[in-house]
């Protein structure tokens, strides 16, 4: 990519070396966990998912999927984003929808003014014709 910014703020250049340095932290972090003992919070009484339980999974999943898809050019970028995390959160068995459709706008909100103020490309309103 060129290294001319044009109106964007921070320029395409930028975002391969934020995901390397994002990775490499991750990775970081899963060797100093293996060499002090591994997966040492994962529950061992936890019962393995039923396969009832993963298709009841994979429907909530292409649900949100189908519903983003219906809803971005009504809700905006940000709430159907939102709505499509509340989805995927209830596939993984979650029972908070509130809460999860209020991570899934703060997931989103940074990641659509990086897009948009950050690299200068255009995604679906923010929130409809609200903002």
């Amino acid at each position: 990519m060129p290294v001319d910014k044009g109106y964007s703020i921070l320029g395409p250049h930028i975002f391969p070396f934020a995901v390397a340095l994002f990775v490499a932290a991750v990775a970081v972090l899963l060797c100093w966990q293996a060499a002090t003992g591994g997966l040492r919070n994962l529950a061992d009484e936890a019962p393995p998912a039923t396969s009832r339980s993963r298709v009841a999974g994979a429907i909530w999943l292409s649900a949100g999927i189908l519903a983003v898809a219906l809803l971005i050019n009504q809700l905006g970028f940000v709430l159907a984003a939102a709505v499509l995390f509340a989805f995927a959160a209830r596939g993984y068995g979650s029972r908070s929808p509130v809460r999860d459709l209020g991570i899934g706008v703060a997931l989103t909100l940074p990641v659509f003014w990086l897009f948009t103020m950050g690299l200068g490309l255009s995604l679906p309103q923010l929130v409809n014709a609200w903002i």
